[in-house]
């Protein structure tokens, strides 16, 4: 680690414990937020790709009852 980066830990860790808290929850909020917008634009790639699947006629839709169903077979193996 970088001699700066060892200035930074070491006057972090002098902090009081609530200060630590406060910038422990504020880089965390900072990683979630990219991982976050990461999972979004997945999650968004995968629904327009299932809509056009759907929509293809290539895959049907089914209830969530049967779900369900299915669900169970494959766990009940």
């Amino acid at each position: 680690m970088s001699n700066h980066f060892k200035e930074i830990e070491s006057t972090i860790l002098k902090l009081s414990e609530k200060e630590r808290a406060h910038l422990a929850s504020l880089l965390l909020h900072s990683l979630d937020d990219k991982a976050d917008k990461k999972s979004e634009r997945l999650w968004l790639k995968e629904i327009d790709y299932r809509n056009q699947q759907f929509e293809a006629g290539k895959i049907d839709l089914v209830t969530e009852d049967e779900l369900r169903k299915r669900a169970k077979k494959v766990l009940d193996k």
